[in-house]
């Protein structure tokens, strides 16, 4: 059998018409997969309504400014690049048509000189999009130029040179332009005929089936380069037209709710993180610490209340969105003064794709604050005298089992009372008591029956007290039963009432071992006295209808 190569072998024909047939059964297999596709893609952004068609209209037109913006943008960062590059050629195009005189040579130099132009005197004056069109018509005109000095070449070696460069220098004003279908339009135009000039330079006799595939796949993969770059780069800006517009949305929301309630908090609900600003609610909690990227469970007085929260939290996340007022929770959370007592009300924020913290996860959700007014008092100086608050706190009839839990298992490692009890009146009146623990278990938990200073202060207050506590250990020997006093009043949980304080204006802290031995636990006394009533702070225990109580 002979060569399909040879010139004049009817095999050529053959094998054309193999790889038609061949092309045509692979259309009829997967025709219903293209014409889908072809559907999809020819409908996509084309609505119905009249509404609809008006908002699509809005944002197409808002989008064409920020693509004009891209495109004066992108001209600017290539003038430098493309100025200097294009010089070089016109010398290196000058130096061959003195040398080598041909149409090609003039070609070459004239689209060079065309292009240096271009970036010269052009590229500054393209400020509107008809000032775009005809600087876009002068750069087709340009590469046409060049693809006609290419087609002129009669050198293999050199075509296939002349080829490429003209194929990348297309693919960068695509990049700069952003127009796919001017470019793609002329690219498909610039193959064909280069791929025929190509053909005749091979000679018809020396074509073989891989010099055909070959061609071909190479004109796709330019084109689809192409494709993939301007593609690329408008999905990018409209998605961050997109973003640009739910974040504004977002803010003025957030705004809004500010005005309404008494603050808003954005929450990670795989980690319980407070996410962005926390700023409202270190106001509710008139807390000084930066609460963001903190635990917001942290923030809660027991156990029970946070696995109601998270409880709350998942419901929420279940339920399908209605319209109305969203699920709402009384909860009471640790605040510099005491428990702050509010209303909690969730709502998940959708799932976007843009990467910020808006929507960027369905785990997102947006709490809402609503404090109890009753609690929103000025504060009372330490000197003051107390206000009209009554001196002894009275008991809650509806006192939550979040407390009443606490305490129960507080006995677990309790060994023994002591009262000192006078019989001064007939109620015997408990002078002094003494309680003594033991901690039963060797695991080191502050959940455990082993009641801790940690449960008893605030969160806020762990820093300075624990400093205290370095202080007085760190005494030289002659000092070390010295007492050493706190600078501010210290607010101490109420036992038995696990949202209620006490303030105690006088606090020291003074070591009960007659010395420090390493290695070994110490004790200490902590003494607190002048307690000031006008500063105990209870929650409300009033509920509102449609919000669950803790």
């Amino acid at each position: 059998m002979s060569n399909p190569g040879d010139s004049g072998d009817p095999s050529l024909i053959l094998w054309v018409i193999g790889f038609v047939l061949l092309a045509f059964g692979h259309v009829q297999g997967t025709k219903w997969h293209l014409q889908a596709g072809l559907w999809q893609w020819a409908c996509q952004g084309s609505p119905n309504s009249g509404p609809q068609k008006l908002e699509v209209d809005r944002r197409e037109q808002r989008f064409q400014v920020e693509l004009m913006q891209a495109r004066v943008q992108n001209l600017k960062h290539a003038h430098a690049v493309s100025l200097q590059f294009t010089f070089f050629c016109t010398l290196a195009e000058i130096w061959m048509l003195c040398h080598e005189p041909s149409l090609a040579a003039v070609c070459q130099l004239l689209a060079t000189v065309l292009a240096y132009c271009l970036h010269l005197f052009c590229y500054d004056i393209v400020h509107t999009e008809d000032q775009f069109r005809k600087f876009q018509g002068l750069v087709i005109f340009t590469h046409s130029i060049l693809a006609a000095a290419v087609a002129f070449e009669r050198d293999l070696v050199v075509f296939d040179l002349a080829e490429k460069m003209a194929t990348i220098s297309l693919i960068c004003s695509s990049v700069v332009l952003i127009d796919l279908k001017a470019i793609l339009l002329f690219y498909t135009c610039q193959s064909a005929v280069l791929t025929w000039c190509r053909w005749n330079l091979i000679g018809v006799g020396n074509i073989t089936p891989f010099v055909v595939f070959a061609s071909i796949a190479t004109s796709v993969f330019f084109g689809a380069v192409i494709f993939l770059c301007v593609h690329q780069i408008r999905s990018s800006m409209a998605a961050k037209l997109d973003s640009g517009d739910a974040s504004a949305l977002m803010l003025g929301f957030r705004q809004v709710l500010r005005g309404v309630c008494d603050g808003d908090v954005v929450l990670d609900r795989r980690t319980m993180t407070i996410v962005d600003d926390a700023t409202c609610l270190q106001r509710v909690l008139k807390c000084s610490k930066n609460l963001n990227r903190s635990n917001f469970l942290d923030l809660f007085l027991d156990t029970e209340s946070r696995e109601k929260f998270q409880e709350f939290l998942v419901q929420e996340t279940q339920e399908e969105a209605v319209e109305g007022l969203p699920r709402g929770l009384r909860v009471s959370l640790q605040g510099a003064r005491g428990a702050v007592s509010m209303d909690l009300f969730c709502t998940t924020l959708p799932r976007g794709g843009d990467g910020s913290f808006i929507g960027a996860s369905s785990d997102y959700c947006l709490l809402a604050m609503k404090e109890d007014p009753e609690q929103s008092l000025p504060e009372a100086a330490p000197e003051a005298q107390p206000v009209s608050v009554p001196a002894v706190p009275k008991p809650s009839s509806a006192r939550s089992s979040g407390s009443v839990s606490e305490v129960v298992v507080a006995y677990d490692d309790l060994l023994e009372i002591a009262l000192l009890v006078s019989d001064a009146t007939g109620f015997l009146d408990i002078c002094e008591v003494h309680l003594s623990f033991q901690r039963q278990s060797e695991v080191s938990n502050i959940e455990s029956g082993m009641p801790t200073l940690r449960k008893f202060i605030r969160a806020s207050d762990w820093d300075r007290i624990e400093r205290m506590f370095e202080i007085v250990t760190n005494l030289p020997p002659e000092d070390q039963q010295q007492r050493c006093y706190f600078r501010r009043p210290t607010l101490f949980r109420i036992p038995g009432e696990s949202r209620s304080y006490v303030c105690a204006r006088s606090t020291s802290l003074r070591l009960a071992d007659q010395c420090i031995t390493p290695g070994r636990p110490s004790h200490f006394w902590m003494h607190l006295t002048q307690f000031d009533s006008s500063r105990v702070q209870r929650p409300r225990d009033q509920e509102l209808e449609g919000i669950v109580e803790e």
